[in-house]
């Protein structure tokens, strides 16, 4: 069982996500809220899974309306277990969230830092995949996305539309892939661990399609990236020249 929705981030049929109203995008991201509460009720959907294809080069062929898209699922995707996974084998071993710990990391040494707010971080990940790959985070710990509140709403939708913009403008507004990284809804079988909310930390992540995946990588699993992370950080989070 599964159920797919696409709903229209804005009224405004040539508008792309970064360049509404703050007030809009908020709007957006309470709709999200609304439907993965709404879907938690629902015992068959394990999963609700939330992403953005911008430009054809992200697979949005037939649509150019800007859209968002969500998906219950009753499964957890692998590449969301996967990262529940590491996450709960760091808390074993060190009893802290591995997320916290790289927000620390990055928010001290700044190397690949594009933007951050009262509640949000914005930085090019240390193994980035794709060029200019964002990763965007609560600086506050929380494992689930449907928890946050009007104000922290508001920053996110704030935060969003400033990386989009300086994606649109300094790399020439490139396709992209936007998509949140959820923990599971919550129901306990006998091998299910009770640390979840402890060690995991929900994030968004932004891959623009600037180069093509060739079959090295989907041979290897490897990503050949040719622009390094503090390169992508720095490009993007440079203010303009003044006129």
């Amino acid at each position: 069982m599964w159920g797919h929705t696409r709903s229209a981030e804005t009224a405004r049929h040539d508008r792309s996500l970064h360049e509404p109203e703050v007030e809009e995008i908020s709007n957006v991201i309470g709709a999200y809220i609304a439907r993965i509460r709404d879907l938690e009720g629902d015992k068959r959907v394990r999963y609700v899974l939330i992403f953005k294809n911008h430009g054809e080069g992200a697979g949005a062929h037939t649509i150019s309306h800007s859209i968002s898209q969500l998906v219950a699922l009753p499964v957890t995707p692998r590449a969301v277990k996967t990262k529940l996974m590491i996450a709960r084998g760091y808390f074993a071993l060190k009893e802290r969230c591995i997320y916290c710990d790289v927000i620390e990391q990055e928010l001290k040494s700044r190397k690949r830092l594009i933007a951050e707010n009262e509640n949000f971080v914005v930085f090019a990940p240390f193994a980035s995949r794709f060029p200019f790959e964002m990763a965007v985070f609560p600086k506050f710990h929380s494992s689930a996305f449907s928890r946050i509140g009007a104000t922290q709403g508001n920053n996110l939708a704030l935060i969003l539309r400033d990386v989009l913009q300086k994606l649109d403008q300094k790399v020439g507004g490139p396709s992209y892939n936007l998509s949140l990284h959820d923990r599971p809804f919550l129901r306990p079988r006998g091998d299910y661990w009770n640390t979840i909310e402890e060690d995991f930390h929900w994030h968004i992540e932004i891959l623009p399609q600037v180069t093509r995946i060739t079959g090295f990588e989907w041979a290897s699993g490897f990503f050949y990236n040719p622009v390094a992370p503090e390169v992508a950080a720095r490009c993007l989070s440079l203010e303009p020249p003044s006129e």
